[in-house]
């Protein structure tokens, strides 16, 4: 009996010193994330990516004349192309523009069957393309006026 009672007594010993460490590691992670969002640098952080995400277009030197066009993102291309496969080769495209690395996300913009993808690369060259649709698929027309 005396054995069976150190067996059970050490198990709990074990059991409470496995809660006590969760509880202070639950403790800690409330704390640091605390301690994160009520300083500035989560704040820093939001406002840089969305400055980035804005200014691509607003500080674009000789963007081309976008009027008529409408924007598409990433995830609008995707979607629609469950309807229109083609428009993966303009995403094919875009991937073949930021080969070497783009700066932020390029920036899509579409009118009829013409697209102008502008995207800056690390180096901090901006670029301007034009694509155009030939029967099922979206191809480089050169540089964008």
């Amino acid at each position: 009996m005396k054995q069976s009672e150190t067996i059970v007594s050490k198990r709990l010993r074990q059991l409470k010193v496995l809660v006590v460490l969760l509880l202070l590691l639950t403790a800690a992670r409330v704390g640091y994330m605390k301690l994160l969002y009520t300083s500035e640098f989560a704040v820093k952080q939001k406002q840089t990516i969305e400055a980035s995400g804005t200014s691509i277009l607003a500080n674009f030197r000789n963007a081309p004349n976008l009027a008529g066009f409408h924007a598409v993102t990433r995830e609008e291309i995707i979607q629609n192309s469950k309807d229109d496969p083609s428009l993966l080769s303009v995403l094919a495209a875009v991937n073949q523009f930021c080969q070497k690395g783009c700066e932020g996300a390029p920036m899509l913009f579409f009118k009829e069957h013409t697209a102008i993808v502008l995207y800056q690369n690390k180096d901090g060259e901006q670029h301007a393309a034009q694509l155009q649709k030939s029967q099922n698929e979206w191809v480089n027309a050169g540089k964008a006026d």
